[in-house]
């Protein structure tokens, strides 16, 4: 890896002034207001509103992640400007831009390449995932940007050998534990990059593996403390489901290698184009070039004869733009969604193909690069390693054992699509790990251009993608206010996930197989995408789409 130069302060400052301007514009284009939840945002909100009205923090049962600091942050923002969605939104949307300048500073410190760090940060924010999850209350993108400021910290920490910054950078991962228990991978790279700057003897293991056994331990005792405290009913959610078979498995753990893989060349795609430019040596151009065909023709393999087409995860990014589009008929019997145009075929199609290759790039690039390190690593391994090989070690263990995380977390539950915005991170920052060159490379035209292009394309994509969902949840949801203004009550009504999450929570809960499994009390009513057998349509209210093809009007139910 490149050590970082001193960069001017005018040039990080316009820098950072250009992503901070693409951001609030895409903000202001978009308009994230609405007092309503989206997606599992309800049940972090009612951690919030448990602080305001008791003073007492609590979090559902339903949530899996540990919440802590995140309901704090969002207390501090209603407690200035009032309790609402928007609100809490907005505390997102700053945490947001964060994100992003944090990523810009780890690729100017680890690569010293101005352009790549732009792209990259550029990437992030544009990206229609990351996006629309910071005009959310939900935890993934303030746990992203809390485990890039770790990242940075222990990286300038270890390279200058500066305890202070790698202490700030434990602490920082320490307490994103209490937020998200995935956080405690960070601490496993520590430990790996530890032992690679001091070199292997039994005191760096027991000195570098002390953090990570410290925030296992921090993240059992605040979870047992939520139990016994009474701030959480029981210590499970939607995590403690478990596969049925063997076969299950096995069949889990096939896609979620899948899904990893391709979805990681989809977001990843600006930046594989700009690090394309680390060439590979020229002794082994020949063995790459083949390894890249082969892994092409691989991915390709399975995705051809099956006809898959990306997106093929869930949760939030679907060929008809954002989701999830959580009522009864869309979600649970997957009634009324919305269909394929011939354009939209075609456009996924071409994605599908560029993340395909580049999805087989990573890939090469990486075993290309860990090879490399192996051999470098591997004949001094008692002795201390240079300052590029720590940093390559300490996102490698973080990586590997994320990776390992969402593999075993594939064998019991779906594997949302927005849980790999981290991993991207992490492959991103190792991508030109394959090549020590001591002068960054130039991106050129040609690449620039390429590079641009994407960039603008998932920057519109995420503009108009998510505009288009929150006008529909803005419709949907009053349609579902004007219902509870008329006198009819929540348990008369299946308003889907969240509205029903939102008012009828109850982690004592039994469902049944005449009902959707949120909590509905009483369906006399609905909200729903379209007609439904049992039902008479009351009303229909349109939505105003940007891309009309995306969705379908609202419509209000009443058996």
């Amino acid at each position: 890896m490149a050590r970082s130069s001193p960069a001017s302060r005018r040039q990080v400052l316009a820098d950072l002034g250009l992503l901070a301007f693409v951001w609030v514009a895409m903000i202001v284009v978009v308009r994230p207001v609405g007092d309503f939840p989206i997606n599992d945002d309800w049940v972090y909100a009612a951690a919030v509103r448990s602080l305001l009205t008791t003073g007492r923090f609590e979090v559902a049962s339903w949530s899996s992640a540990n919440v802590g600091p995140l309901a704090y942050w969002g207390a501090a923002f209603t407690w200035l400007f009032g309790f609402s969605f928007t609100v809490l939104r907005a505390s997102t949307l700053i945490v947001g831009l964060a994100g992003g300048m944090l990523v810009y500073a780890l690729f100017r410190v680890v690569w010293s390449h101005r352009a790549l760090a732009l792209v990259a940060a550029a990437m992030l924010l544009v990206d229609p995932i990351y996006f629309a999850l910071s005009c959310t209350f939900m935890t993934d993108v303030p746990f992203f940007a809390l485990s890039a400021g770790a990242l940075l910290a222990l990286v300038v920490g270890l390279r200058d050998d500066d305890v202070r910054l790698i202490a700030v950078g434990l602490a920082i991962a320490l307490a994103t534990v209490l937020m998200r228990q995935f956080a405690v991978v960070i601490l496993a790279g520590f430990a790996l990059a530890y032992v690679a700057k001091r070199g292997l003897s039994v005191r760096a293991v027991v000195v570098g593996v002390a953090p990570l056994v410290a925030g296992l331990l921090i993240n059992f005792a605040f979870s047992r403390w939520l139990v016994e405290s009474g701030r959480k009913p029981y210590p499970a959610g939607i995590a403690s489901l478990v596969p049925s078979s063997t076969t299950d498995l096995v069949a889990n753990l096939k896609w979620a290698a899948l899904l990893i893989v391709s979805y990681l060349g989809l977001l990843a795609l600006p930046l594989v184009v700009a690090a394309s430019a680390w060439a590979t040596a020229r002794s082994r151009r020949r063995v790459v070039l083949v390894g890249f065909a082969l892994a092409t023709a691989a991915i390709a393999a399975i995705f051809v004869p099956r006809r898959l087409l990306m997106p093929i995860g869930t949760n939030i990014l679907a060929w008809s733009g954002i989701g999830p589009l959580a009522n009864g008929d869309t979600m649970a019997l997957k009634l009324n969604l919305p269909e394929p145009s011939a354009l939209a075929t075609a456009t996924w199609a071409v994605v599908t193909v560029a993340a395909i290759v580049a999805a087989a790039w990573i890939l090469v690039a990486l075993i290309d690069g860990s090879l490399q390190l192996l051999v470098r690593v591997v004949p001094r391994l008692r002795r201390p390693q240079d300052a590029d090989d720590v940093t390559a070690s300490l996102f490698i263990g973080t990586g590997a054992s994320y990776l390992a995380v969402l593999l075993l977390l594939s064998t019991t539950t779906t594997l949302f699509d927005r849980y790999l915005l981290p991993l991207v991170l992490l492959v991103g920052l190792l991508l030109p790990l394959r090549s020590r060159v001591p002068t960054p490379p130039a991106l050129g035209f040609t690449r620039s251009a390429l590079v641009i292009a994407l960039l603008v394309a998932s920057a519109t994509f995420s503009v108009v993608a998510t505009h288009d969902f929150l006008a529909w949840s803005r419709v949907r949801w009053g349609a579902l206010q004007d219902l509870l203004a008329q006198g009819v009550a929540p348990t008369r009504i299946d308003g889907g996930y969240e509205f029903n999450g939102w008012y009828l929570y109850d982690a004592q809960y039994v469902g049944d197989r005449t009902r959707n499994w949120w909590w509905v009390v009483g369906d006399e009513y609905a909200i729903a995408s379209g007609p439904l057998p049992g039902y008479r349509v009351v009303e229909t209210r349109p939505v105003a789409r940007w891309w009309p093809d995306a969705g379908r009007d609202v419509f209000i139910l009443r058996r």
